[in-house]
């Protein structure tokens, strides 16, 4: 099931055309982080770029030019929390945003939750102002069979492709900070939006509850 209280899902393209040009997949993250950027409501961004023959490697991006250097890389093979520190630690930043995969997104609510993280003189609660999660499924990796979240319930927006038609990206706003990013985007004419159809929201609701039982399964038979 979708985080409880969400009814708002968007089929969104970016209208940047700098950041179309230079993304692959469409550039709806990058827009959206752009904003952020613009409107102040953070100092950076944590993301992750590809590198050739290499992993992923979590950076800073610090304007829209960081950004779409650092667009289109692998979330699901970077450890993106690390960035968090290095945003503190190396970078000066006490806003930043955070963009990862759903279990990316609840390893960092735990950490809240706990009162742990990755360096203990930090407030981590008042450094990530903003959660941006990105779709996963298909992950073969032993570890994510027991994974029941799709979308990334534990951010402030999630993007991703099921339900939208090629050439757009999939926006779910979870919290009252997501909404007010998304409709500053809009309005800095970084996205243009429009609701998802009854269609496309069913098609969300099924492959989510589809994984939600396959990760469930999985931990009983662990248990076994």
């Amino acid at each position: 099931e979708l985080r409880e209280g969400l009814e708002e899902i968007y089929e969104v393209v970016s209208k940047d055309e700098e950041i179309k040009n230079a993304c692959l997949d469409g550039g709806v993250v990058t827009s959206l982080l752009a904003s952020a950027l613009a409107d102040a409501l953070v100092e950076g961004a944590v993301t992750v770029a590809d590198k050739e023959g290499a992993m992923p490697e979590v950076r800073i991006a610090m304007n829209k030019a960081g950004l779409i250097e650092n667009a289109g890389g692998n979330y699901e093979s970077a450890a993106a929390l690390t960035g968090i520190a290095d945003a503190i630690l190396n970078y000066g930043l006490w806003t930043v945003a955070l963009v990862g995969t759903p279990c990316q997104m609840a390893a960092y609510e735990k950490m809240l939750v706990v009162g742990r993280s990755t360096h203990n003189a930090h407030n981590f609660s008042s450094v990530v102002r903003l959660r941006v999660g990105l779709f996963c499924e298909g992950t073969e990796r032993d570890g994510c069979k027991i994974c029941e979240d799709l979308t990334g319930r534990f951010s402030d927006l999630s993007v991703g492709y099921i339900g939208s038609p090629a050439g757009a990206s999939t926006v779910i706003v979870h919290t009252d900070l997501g909404k007010e990013v998304f409709e500053s985007a809009r309005q800095w004419d970084f996205i243009d939006a429009k609701p998802m159809d009854k269609a496309g929201v069913d098609l969300i609701r099924q492959k989510q509850q589809e994984k939600k039982e396959a990760g469930k399964a999985e931990k009983e038979r662990r248990k076994q």
